[in-house]
């Protein structure tokens, strides 16, 4: 089931806020390779943008396509389910401090050093406090 069609990176943004595991936007209809071409025009510079957005956005999205005839696609990004242990809104490098289970109002810190950090994975208690 589609929910909506995503035809910005913002629109595309408020659906991973919001999105529950299983709910699918639609983000282009058409042929990607071939509606970017016209690197000038605003609309393929907001297509390029959505689709980078898309991409960045993989490891929480299955993307898949529904075709519609020759050259004539639906591109889809459907939520996925989270795995065991990972919260829907973990940002790698971000510590958020507030009250409230789940909640990230506060302040937020972002780990800074000299020497190159590794990402660490933590249990529920670990990296976020006010949770």
């Amino acid at each position: 089931m589609i929910l909506f069609e995503a035809t910005t990176p913002g629109a595309l943004a408020a659906f991973l806020k919001y999105a529950e595991p299983g709910q699918t936007v639609l983000y282009h209809v058409g042929f990607l390779p071939l509606d970017k071409v016209g690197v000038a025009s605003p609309k393929a510079v907001i297509l390029s943008d959505l689709q980078r957005a898309v991409w960045r956005a993989r490891d929480r999205l299955y993307l898949t396509q529904k075709r519609l005839g020759a050259f004539n696609y639906e591109y889809r990004a459907t939520c996925r389910r989270l795995d065991a242990g990972e919260r829907k809104h973990d940002v790698t490098g971000v510590r958020a401090s507030g009250s409230g289970a789940g909640s990230l109002a506060g302040d937020f810190v972002f780990a800074r050093s000299g020497t190159e950090h590794q990402p660490q994975q933590g249990g529920d208690d670990q990296g976020v406090e006010g949770n």
